[in-house]
């Protein structure tokens, strides 16, 4: 096993954190990628294994390390839960997504559903007995609620929920659903539905190619009292949403999962590179080879050290945190995507073998660097961020 490091970056106790982390991932997620993979989601056991490992990183504090302690959690820190999603991503993508979004559906749970949170519900979701999906996207209009359908109406004691939404954080087997959507005057909202709540239907997208677990629910008049509904807050028109800089944090642990991920595909194809042979020598001894390795492990590093580097400027509010948020989450996912791709081509026809599983690391990046704004939107929003002429788009 490799020995995390990142020391200019982490305390000692984060880096002693790091380290247990990636023991457990490699020694209990790791050997169960073919069992696990959303195509055999759900059913086969998918749904068995993935309850296991949120009730065991439960157990290691990682989702109530995401959480704000108001909320009973412990932290709330961006980079304890950038390390999660780091090492998760490593071995398990579907897993190392729902990790992003557990701590801070959780708030939006505690948030909409106060009563419920203190009754029990948050202990749940702390403790990783309950997982979290949560939806901003419908069919219409994906993220943009500008263009979606009213989703809420308004009765007597709650709301009647009718449309659908699609979830692409364990959609398949939540426990606990957080739909966001329009009402009818035009209000974004959070809505806490159990998963078992009647009119609700299910349908999974096993045919989505990386490892997060899809599904779509259609709502027929589902109820939701007024107690596990809240204002979302959301501008429905993102380019008038002025973004804070803490805001920014949810793209750097999409940014850090896309480091685990890419790193963990270069380093299975070093390994493969000192084995395999052309002439009778090892591929990785050549001088071309090597130089092709050394330019990829430095992209590597200075995508690290650039996502690393935002999540500092975030917690210190530096005036120039927004920006260098998104360079780090553009930079960070485009090569991501380069360098999973460029490791697939080095392992010829193994590159595409799900046994290997170099293709589904590049799948993985692909959907993380579409995640929570493409490069091209966060480019946009840099510009936005250096004041150039015209430019008005924001992301988070």
């Amino acid at each position: 096993m490799t020995m995390p490091t990142n020391g200019l970056f982490l305390t000692e106790e984060q880096l002693l954190f790091k380290k247990v982390l990636r023991e457990y991932c490699e020694e209990n997620i790791a050997p169960y990628y073919r069992e696990t993979h959303p195509y055999n989601a759900p059913g086969d056991g998918y749904d068995d294994y993935y309850h296991k490992w949120m009730k065991e990183l439960g157990d290691m504090d990682c989702w109530r390390l995401g959480i704000n302690p108001a909320f009973g959690g412990l932290s709330g820190d961006i980079i304890d839960r950038m390390i999660i999603c780091e090492e998760l991503c490593r071995v398990n993508g579907g897993i190392a997504v729902h990790a992003m979004v557990q701590p801070t559906h959780g708030e939006q749970v505690a948030m909409y559903a106060p009563e419920a949170w203190k009754s029990g519900l948050g202990e749940k979701i702390l403790s990783g007995e309950y997982s979290v999906a949560g939806a901003f996207n419908s069919p219409e209009g994906q993220v943009n609620f500008s263009e979606q359908a009213p989703l809420a109406k308004k009765v007597e004691g709650g709301w009647l929920l009718n449309g659908n939404k699609c979830f692409s954080s364990v959609g398949p087997v939540c426990d606990v659903l957080l739909v966001l959507g329009l009402t009818e005057d035009g209000t974004t909202y959070g809505f806490v539905v159990n998963n078992e709540t009647p009119g609700l239907t299910m349908t999974v997208h096993n045919e989505i190619g990386n490892s997060p677990t899809y599904a779509t629910y259609k709502l027929e008049d589902v109820f939701v009292p007024d107690t596990h509904a809240g204002d979302a807050m959301i501008a429905t028109n993102r380019k008038m949403n002025p973004v804070p800089p803490a805001a920014k944090g949810f793209g750097l642990l999409v940014a850090a999962g896309a480091i685990g991920s890419m790193d963990a595909a270069f380093e299975k194809t070093v390994e493969y590179w000192k084995k395999r042979t052309c002439d009778g020598k090892p591929l990785a001894s050549m001088g071309e080879c090597q130089r092709k390795l050394a330019i990829m492990k430095t992209e590597i590093e200075a995508a690290r050290a650039l996502t690393w580097t935002a999540a500092r400027k975030i917690q210190a509010a530096d005036a120039d945190a927004i920006v260098v948020a998104d360079a780090a989450k553009a930079y960070t996912c485009e090569t991501a995507r380069r360098i999973t791709d460029e490791c697939v081509q080095m392992w010829g026809c193994l590159g595409i073998d799900p046994d290997t599983g170099i293709i589904q690391h590049h799948l993985d990046c692909m959907g993380l660097s579409i995640g929570v704004c493409t490069p091209d939107e966060r480019y946009s929003s840099i510009a936005t961020n250096m004041g150039l002429p015209g430019a008005t788009f924001q992301c988070l």
